[in-house]
C-alpha cells in the first residue's frame, strides 16, 4: 500500500493474507472503497487442488493495514472463482507517479493495481444520463397529455358549434358523427363513463346514423347531441 504526501509518493504498508497459499495469485485486483481494501486471489486453493478463489479485506489506515476478513467462494471454479469486489478491469490506470515496492521481487507482479474512480464516473454519468432519459420521457408524456386534452376540448367546441345551428348540411353532420363516435370509444376504453350511459349514448347514435342514411342531418344531429350528453355525464 503507498500513500502520497508533500514530497511524493512512499510505500506506507505491505499487504499478506493471513491465510496465503502458493499461486493463489493474491494481490491480481485490488479495489479500495472508504477505509476497507480488498485484495482478490482468483487462484487461491489451487494447492489443495480447487481453485474457487478469495479475496481478502483490510482495514485501513495503510499505516496500521490488518486484515479483517477473507471472503471465498464455497462452490466455486476455475472460472466462476471470483465475484470482484470491483468493477474495474482497466489494467491501464495513469498514475500520478511510478510506484515501486521497496521489497519487490521480479516474480512479485506488483502494478495489477485497479482503480474504483473511473468506475465510479462511469456509474455517476450512467446515472445521470437515465435521469435525463426519464426527464425528456416525462415531457414527451406532458405533451401528449396537453394535446389529448386539446383535442378533447376541440371536439367539445366544435359539437356545441354545430348544435347551436338551425340547419346542419351532410358535411357538418358528419363531422359530428365522426366526433361523437370518437368519444364515445374514448369513454369506454378509459372507463370514464358508466356501461349504462355507454348503453343509451350507442342506442342515441344507431338513431342518428338512421336519420344520416335517410339525409335527414338535422334529426341526425340531434340523436348525436343526445349521445354525446349520456357519453360526457357524470
Amino acid at each position: 500500500m503507498f500513500e502520497r504526501g508533500a514530497s511524493g509518493w512512499s510505500e506506507a504498508a505491505k499487504l499478506t493474507a493471513d491465510y496465503a497459499q502458493a499461486s493463489d495469485r493474491f494481490g491480481n485486483s485490488v479495489s479500495v472503497s472508504g477505509g476497507l481494501v480488498g485484495v482478490g486471489a482468483y487462484n487461491s486453493g489451487a494447492s489443495s487442488g480447487s481453485a474457487i478463489g478469495a479475496a481478502d479485506v483490510f482495514e485501513t489506515p495503510v499505516a496500521r493495514a490488518a486484515e479483517s476478513a477473507q471472503i471465498a467462494s464455497l462452490q466455486g471454479d476455475l472460472t466462476q472463482c471470483q465475484a470482484d469486489l470491483t468493477a474495474s478491469s482497466g489494467q491501464n490506470a495513469q498514475l500520478q507517479s511510478d510506484l515501486t515496492a521497496t521489497n519487490a521481487t521480479i516474480t512479485s507482479q506488483a502494478g495489477q493495481i485497479t482503480s474504483l474512480t473511473s468506475d465510479l464516473a462511469a456509474a455517476n454519468q450512467t446515472i445521470q444520463d437515465k435521469n435525463a432519459e426519464i426527464s425528456t420521457l416525462t415531457a414527451d408524456l406532458t405533451a401528449a397529455n396537453q394535446t389529448i386534452a386539446e383535442r378533447d376540448a376541440t371536439i367539445s367546441s366544435m359539437i356545441l358549434s354545430f348544435l347551436q345551428k338551425k340547419s346542419v348540411d351532410e358535411i357538418a353532420a358528419a363531422a359530428i358523427r365522426d366526433a361523437v363516435r370518437k368519444t364515445i370509444d374514448d369513454a369506454f376504453a378509459q372507463g370514464e363513463t358508466s356501461a349504462k350511459n355507454i348503453a343509451k349514448a350507442e342506442k342515441e347514435y344507431a338513431k342518428g346514423m338512421s336519420e344520416m342514411n335517410k339525409v335527414r342531418y338535422d334529426k341526425a344531429v340531434k340523436h348525436f347531441k343526445k349521445a354525446y350528453q349520456h357519453v360526457t355525464k357524470k
